[in-house]
């Protein structure tokens, strides 16, 4: 019976730039299967680097993420996360990554073109494939943004 459950990982705890703490484990967004530990580099010293507009581009794509999620036909039949997220914010990186605004994940049972295929018209999220010899592999990212940093700011207590 023990056998039968997942691998322990610690619980830890993140300081974000508006004052808030959370864990690394709770949802980036309500509902969602997507969560902190997702977004957060393995090594805790490079958490300081997180700022506020580096959040609100996280939450931006988790909501994305998140609302393209609830239109699929067996979203409310999980019981596990389909989400596989390799990176998502990189705060060593030169290349775009340090900002947030990216995601490399795959979905279970979903191919990269059909996740493509599945994406609502009027949708701000954009997926592009990685590579053809890693079919399941999306990069996303939000073409618009859900809300703007600047007006955000004293309110991002309450939305982390």
């Amino acid at each position: 019976m023990l056998d039968d459950l997942p691998p322990f990982t610690p619980i830890r705890k993140i300081t974000l730039p508006c004052g808030a703490s959370v864990f690394s484990s709770k949802a980036l967004v309500k509902d969602s299967w997507l969560k902190w530990s997702d977004v957060l580099p393995a090594e805790e010293g490079e958490w300081s680097l997180f700022d506020v507009e580096v959040g609100v581009n996280v939450l931006n794509l988790a909501r994305e993420i998140s609302l393209f999620h609830r239109t699929m036909k067996d979203f409310k039949q999980c019981d596990t996360s389909p989400f596989t997220v390799s990176r998502w914010w990189d705060p060593t990186a030169d290349d775009g990554w340090e900002t947030g605004r990216f995601c490399l994940f795959k979905f279970d049972g979903c191919t990269a073109t059909e996740l493509i295929d599945l994406i609502p018209r009027k949708s701000g999220l954009v997926l592009k494939p990685v590579n053809p010899r890693a079919p399941q592999w999306v990069e996303a990212s939000a073409s618009l943004p859900l809300f703007d940093y600047l007006e955000t700011m004293p309110q991002l207590a309450t939305t982390f």
